[in-house]
Order: C-alpha cells, then structure tokens, then sequence
C-alpha cells in the first residue's frame, strides 16, 4: 500500500509539470498548422470508427452482439471456400483495431473476427469486479462471451473455428479453453503468451508498473488527453487516427485482470526455488494437456521485450508446433510477417 501511495504521488508531482508542457506544445502546434487535437472519449470513437467502416474499401464491418454490449470487428469471406472462420483475442491495451489491417491482408476465403473483450476496447464492463472475483468465474465468463458473441454472428452450429490469441489474449483463452466444446476449435495459435518462463524478470517489472498507481493504465488516466494531447492530432490515415485515439478512451477495466497476473518477483522468492525443483511451469503444463485434443500452434517473437521464450525449446519434441518469428511484441503490426502468421494459423492450406 505505502508502495502504491509513493508512486502515485510522484506520478502525479510529475505529471503537473508534463501537463503544462505539453498543453502549450499542443496550443503552438496547433496555431502554427491550424490542426485541432482529437476529440477522445468512447462515443467520439465509436463515431470515428462507423466513419471508417462507412468510408473506406476495407470490407470491414461492425457488430455489436450480446446484447449489443460486445464489439466485434468482422471481415467476412467473398469467396466461398467452407474454411474455418479466424477469431482474433487481442492483447491488453489494445483493441479490434490494432488487428484491422491483418484482418484486410488476409485472403478472401476467410470470415474473420476479432473481439473487443469486456473492460475493453468499446466493449461494455463486465457487471462483476474482475480483481475480486474467482478465476475460474471469469475463465468461463470469457468462454461464454466468445461463444455467445460467435453463435450470433456466424449461425452455423457445425462451425469450428481457428482461434488466435495475442498476449495476455492468448493466455486468457488458454485457460477459458477448458469451458469451450473440442468440437467448436478447428486450431489454437497463441502469439507472445506471456507465463511460458515463470520467473521472466522483464515481464515481471513491467508488471509492477501495471499493478501499482496511475502507471497501470497511464493512457487512461483523467490527464491523459492532456499529457499527451500533442500527439493526438489527426493522422495520415483514418486507421491511424483510431488507433491513437483507443489509448486514450477511459476504459481500463481489463488491467483489473491483467493485475491478477502480473507482480512483482523477487529473484530469491519461494516461486523462484519452486520453478528450479518444477520441469515445467502451470502454462507449459496446460499447453501440454490442451495440445492432446487441440492443434496449437505457438509463436514468439525473437526480439520480444517482454516475453521470455527461452522454455520453447523444451516443447519441440511435442505435440505443439513451436515457431519463432523475426519480430517483437507487436507480430500483427509487422507487415511483412503476415503470410507468415497466416501460414501457421491454418497450416493445412497453400498460399
């Protein structure tokens, strides 16, 4: 607590000073090219996104789906081919829109679509506290949003689906695949899961952040709009522009989860003696007993920062299909990797 108390004190002792300075780069910048920052609130999105959608030759569309509290960004097939439909979990802090253009480059067999989990993106709250309660309550409260939000947008009941989990998506549904039927998934590829080393020191410190003070959604704070207001006038293009302005939507409600996760470890705790007398971590062992009736494919970037792959090489001789691409966190903004990604998703077709 006393911990947490410090650190948002500082942030906001910082924060009066970087407030100031970044409200007159924002005014001079402003005068100078005559542009005006972005409007940046939920329902100025959401009108920026129909917008979009409305304006541009990117087949997208947009559904909102249970009870129209869910969004869900869709690309849906021109030409018929009776593949599985591709449905995209983003990561946290980012929403359907940092996936948009993979959506677009992929071939026009695919239905695909991709999420707006509840507590965030546009998706509503969930109406339960995430931090309090149980973990296998919102294992299957997520499983229920994916099948529920699937079962209306895709009618068929003989549907399977390749599922892709990004991050903290891939983890989540990782552990929401135990209340999900063998017979919906046709594949499972988890791209940068975090919790495949127990002790990854990066992730861990970056998890402290995340869990302590304004620095858990800093984006997302009253002041953030004004903090960073210089950077959010318009971009080149619209989905540059919506991309910006989702960091900004106050609605950070998933951190509530990703903190559940995410703590701080010292090198010489209890956990660290644990993993040296353990062979695999809880997250290995899961892949493993999901891959008996599962395809799973598992994909790490090379350069990641934040995700520790170093126990990759204890799975090869599995039933899991590992694969490392040249690239960082962010695989799905990486153009020229998505052939590549799309290749291992669904592995069993030519291109």
């Amino acid at each position: 607590m006393l911990i947490a108390s410090s650190i948002a004190i500082a942030t906001a002792i910082v924060s009066t000073p970087a407030l100031i300075v970044s409200a007159c780069i924002s005014k001079l910048f402003s005068t100078i090219t005559s542009f005006k920052p972005v409007d940046v609130s939920r329902s100025t999105f959401i009108k920026e996104m129909s917008k979009y959608i409305r304006t541009s030759p990117n087949g997208l569309t947009s559904v909102w789906v249970c009870g129209r509290t869910v969004h869900v960004l869709c690309r849906h097939a021109t030409v018929f081919s009776n593949y599985p439909p591709i449905v995209i979990i983003h990561g946290t802090g980012s929403c359907s829109f940092n996936y948009a253009e993979f959506m677009q480059s992929l071939p026009k067999v695919y239905d695909v679509y991709c999420i707006d989990l509840p507590g965030w993106g546009i998706s509503e709250d969930p109406l339960f506290d995430l931090e309090t309660c149980s973990l296998n309550y919102s294992y299957a409260y997520y499983a229920n949003v994916f099948m529920t939000a699937l079962s209306e947008i895709h009618p068929d009941s003989n549907a399977k689906f390749m599922f892709v989990g990004h991050s903290m998506g891939a983890f989540l549904f990782l552990n929401s695949i135990k209340y999900i039927s063998p017979d919906k998934i046709a594949s499972c590829t988890l791209v940068c899961m975090p919790g495949l080393h127990i002790l990854t020191a990066k992730y861990h410190f970056i998890g402290a952040l995340f869990k302590f003070g304004f620095l858990e959604s800093i984006f997302k704070q009253w002041w953030s709009r004004h903090l960073f207001s210089a950077f959010l006038y318009r971009k080149k293009t619209q989905l540059q522009t919506l991309q910006n302005m989702h960091r900004f939507i106050p609605n950070g409600f998933g951190y509530k989860m990703v903190g559940r996760y995410i703590e701080f470890r010292w090198f010489f705790s209890v956990k660290w003696f644990r993993f040296v007398a353990c062979v695999f971590s809880p997250i290995i062992t899961q892949l493993l007993s999901v891959s008996t009736t599962t395809r799973v494919n598992l994909v790490c970037g090379s350069r990641d920062p934040v995700v520790d792959i170093c126990r990759m090489d204890c799975l090869k001789e599995t039933n899991i299909n590992c694969h490392t691409l040249e690239g960082g966190h962010s695989l799905f903004s990486q153009k020229e990797l998505f052939s590549k990604l799309l290749s291992i998703i669904d592995n069993d077709s030519n291109y």
